[in-house]
């Protein structure tokens, strides 16, 4: 299916330095130390925005449609003249540090948009979606400034740029700071935050002569290597929010194990206890439990974290607002849907289906020329409780019950040029599968994180389990979020009509949406033709 990623936009994402901006005080990570010590995310993100901007114009540098400006403007460096005295906070930089490297670090750093990269295309100028403006109060600078001319520089590649970043992390011995900022860029334009995003104050160690000993035995270098590597697939991944980022963070509540008429009891136990956490403002404590519950978006999820969004993705997770999503489930995997999950194999003389295998022989197996209406990514996620007749069944659905073939399978993806020709990208293939087998091996070796105060104990009852908090505002028992997800599935499912064994369904306030269909389908049907009775949640 195509899928259009954002290539340029208008102008620059504004910014802002803030001492009370999410994790102003730097958490560390866990079994690591002598490294991260201070805070340089904010440093870390402007650079990384420059180094994006700069692969982002190099790439499209290679169409003659794209005229490509990379250039330094007259103002870098310069304070803005204001009744205000702004405060500067200087940033230092490597002792061996060129002149070069020194008016980069300064641009980068600047308040106003003093690096410039930009793309001309159809006489409309466009910046990259990682272009931002650093406003406020605060203003950034190089401690070794000593007004050098920028006029006398060209701004760097990616590729020296990258070198510049490198040379100030392993200055500072900074691997999970740099990492984190890097996330933080996939957030630089979230349709879903109205306000500028606030990043920590830089704040240097407490005594930069003395750092503790490292515990890694690779060099910063060598850590952060990896990531220029993969800069074009991070670029793919954060210019299209919708088709990736949001569904892989949605995907925090979604389980494919959880039928649709139980998604209040599932989800709301789970926000009964994070609620509390996310009032608190403890985001250390909320990013450990998220992490550890998926430990693959744990970088996304400090990403969001920074950049002030991971409350609204977890609203989105509280109201039961998955998004299913191809892209994000081959690319990110995650499972943002029960349809891409291998339906079971059936006998010959099988009497009955579950109806979450019937729904996904309906979407796999059966065509998708537009003759059938179920040949379609949905936007249910959760699965259809119960089992289905096969007499039941659509009549080309039955050929397929014992085939065991039916699967999806990334094979890769396509760019469409403008002449009409494509070129196959297989994707990072076995870095990638190296990457995702190192991640399931940490996971399964590594010690559990709970949101709890304590975790609970080998045998222990549920007696032994704290208590949720006095003020929790839930209601355990509400099964709003359980309506739609069952009315859905169930239509869709149902296209073509119910069975008339599924009256105790059908009928249900759950489903159906006006009494005029229920009085249209009982016309046509007999006092023995039901089966099951009205209960409080739907269940057949």
């Amino acid at each position: 299916m195509p899928l259009g990623l954002t290539l340029g936009v208008a102008k620059a994402e504004k910014v802002e330095l803030s001492k009370d901006a999410p994790l102003s005080e730097w958490p560390g990570v866990r079994g690591i130390s002598g490294y991260d010590e201070g805070n340089y995310v904010a440093v870390l993100f402007l650079a990384w925005a420059y180094i994006l901007s700069a692969k982002w114009a190099e790439l499209l540098d290679r169409s003659e449609m794209h005229q490509c400006s990379t250039k330094y403007s007259y103002e870098t460096g310069k304070e803005p003249e204001d009744s205000v005295q702004p405060e500067v906070i200087e940033v230092d930089l490597p002792p061996d540090a060129n002149e070069a490297e020194i008016v980069w670090w300064n641009a980068v750093l600047s308040g106003t948009p003093t690096w410039d990269i930009s793309v001309e295309y159809e006489s409309e100028k466009f910046v990259s979606p990682w272009a931002v403006s650093l406003s406020g109060a605060t203003l950034l600078r190089a401690k070794q400034e000593n007004h050098l001319q920028s006029s006398m520089h060209k701004p760097p590649s990616s590729t020296t740029a990258f070198q510049y970043l490198t040379r100030f992390c392993d200055h500072h011995r900074i691997y999970a700071q740099c990492t984190a900022a890097l996330s933080a860029t996939f957030f630089t334009r979230n349709p879903l935050v109205r306000t500028a995003p606030t990043l920590p104050i830089p704040r240097s160690a407490k005594d930069s002569e003395c750092y503790s000993t490292p515990t890694s035995p690779q060099s910063v270098a060598a850590l952060i290597s990896e990531h220029e590597k993969l800069l074009p697939y991070y670029m793919t991944l954060s210019s299209q929010v919708w088709s990736t980022t949001l569904p892989a963070l949605t995907s925090m509540c979604f389980n494919p194990d959880i039928p649709c008429n139980l998604v209040s009891a599932w989800i709301n136990a789970a926000f009964a206890v994070m609620d509390p956490i996310v009032k608190e403002g403890d985001i250390i404590r909320l990013l450990n439990g998220l992490s550890a519950h998926q430990p693959r978006l744990a970088s996304l999820w400090l990403g969001a974290a920074i950049m002030g969004a991971s409350s609204i993705y977890l609203k989105h997770c509280e109201q039961g607002m998955t998004v299913p999503s191809l892209e994000a489930e081959a690319w990110m995997g995650v499972t943002t849907t029960f349809l891409t999950q291998p339906p079971r194999i059936y006998a010959k003389d099988a009497d009955s289906i579950q109806r979450e295998d019937e729904c996904k022989l309906l979407f796999l197996a059966t065509p998708s020329d537009g003759s059938y209406d179920h040949g379609y990514v949905i936007c249910w996620t959760w699965r259809p409780f119960g089992s289905t007749k096969v007499c039941d069944t659509d009549i080309l659905l039955r050929e397929h019950l014992g085939c065991g073939c039916h699967a999806l399978e990334y094979e890769g993806w396509s760019w469409e040029l403008g002449d009409g020709s494509r070129i196959e990208d297989t994707g990072v293939e076995a870095r990638l599968a190296s990457l995702l087998y190192s991640t399931s091996t940490s996971r399964s070796m590594s010690a559990p994180v709970s949101m709890c105060v304590s975790c609970p104990k080998q045998g222990a009852t549920s007696a032994d389990l704290p208590a949720l908090p006095k003020d929790c505002e839930y209601d355990l028992y509400s099964e709003q979020k359980s309506t739609n997800p069952t009315r859905g599935i169930f239509c869709w499912l149902r296209l073509d009509g119910f069975p008339a064994n599924e009256k105790g369904i059908y009928q249900h306030s759950w489903v159906v949406i006006g009494r005029r269909k229920d009085e249209e389908v009982d016309e046509y049907e007999s006092d023995d033709s039901t089966a099951g009775a009205r209960a409080q949640r739907v269940e057949n």
